[in-house]
């Protein structure tokens, strides 16, 4: 069934308004950052596919292509947006213009999100839920890579590095949403990921909140869907501190940020909403279950992305 393949296009049919992207996420072993966003946008007078790219130096790629260049599988997680193309095997590059983008990245001992008929996804049984405004999907918790990408003539080596895949799809992106993701953890072979959203369902507002800690072999999950929720999220001097609880445990996440990039995001399937994403920055993650802490780390080279006054939520 579909649903426990959310990873694969899943727009076929749809009209506008829509979007469908790809978020792969790559750190070198020295702690270079590139993001690459490849998606659909259907929308009223601008309907394309393209192809996104971010780099913590500071290089910012749109890339638009016409929709005939997209390109998909039925059967699994397999895309096409020109002479590019992305799977959960990795992607290849091949992006030619004032800026360039070339390469092939392969993510190797994939960690997977695990799934049940209760949870088919990261959004657990809000993935039955028709209509929702947005939809997301952890496809690779954490990877090793190899391969490399040469930016406007930039090699850049990303073999011995870690690579990340999720995916958004719907009409568009939450009005007020907090996002985080880091596996370049310190002293522990980890995974992080989370997103708190103010979320339209069923004719109300809701603190839409999914979250997952990914160490020692285990999966520590945080969702609405679970009982979780925001505590607390407020700056503590320059440091971003969000508290976020459950019937057991209590998570910790203290986020410095670095310097903002621009993206594009959908707005009712248009690519015209500007976010900000920083690729750059440290986060700290303590995992208390009772009296005991469980987990406790520093996390660099992280990703963030905070919309609008997310920040009151509380």
């Amino acid at each position: 069934m579909r649903i426990f393949n959310q990873a694969i296009f899943m727009g076929e049919g749809h009209i506008a308004p829509y979007f469908e992207g790809w978020y792969f996420r790559m750190v070198s072993g020295n702690g270079r950052s590139i993001s690459v966003i490849p998606g659909i946008s259907l929308c009223k007078n601008d309907s394309h596919c393209f192809v996104q790219l971010l780099d913590s130096n500071g290089l910012i790629i749109y890339k638009r292509y016409p929709l005939s260049d997209f390109e998909y599988s039925r059967d699994r997680f397999l895309i096409k947006i020109g002479e590019n193309s992305f799977s959960d095997e990795g992607l290849r590059i091949n992006i030619k213009g004032e800026d360039s983008a070339f390469g092939r990245v392969v993510f190797n001992d994939r960690v997977r999100y695990p799934k049940s008929i209760w949870s088919p996804g990261i959004m657990g049984p809000l993935s039955y839920f028709p209509m929702l405004e947005c939809r997301h999907e952890v496809i690779c918790v954490k990877s090793k890579v190899c391969g490399g990408l040469a930016l406007n003539g930039e090699d850049i080596d990303l073999s011995g590095g870690s690579g990340y895949i999720e995916k958004d799809w719907g009409v568009s992106f939450p009005e007020k949403y907090l996002w985080t993701q880091s596996s370049g953890f310190l002293n522990h072979d980890a995974s992080f990921m989370l997103a708190a959203a103010i979320v339209p369902l069923m004719g109300k507002k809701i603190n839409g909140l999914i979250a997952y800690l990914y160490e020692n072999n285990r999966f520590h999950t945080f969702t609405t869907y679970g009982c979780a929720r925001v505590h607390s999220m407020k700056y503590c001097g320059d440091a971003l501190e969000i508290v976020v609880r459950s019937p057991r445990q209590e998570l910790t996440v203290s986020i410095l940020r670095g310097a903002d990039s621009p993206l594009k995001a959908p707005l009712a399937g248009d690519m015209k909403r500007v976010i900000t994403e920083s690729c750059d920055d440290t986060i700290k993650v303590e995992l208390r279950d009772k009296n005991r802490t469980i987990f406790s780390d520093t996390a660099t080279e992280s990703a963030t992305e905070i919309c609008r006054d997310m920040i009151v939520l509380h």
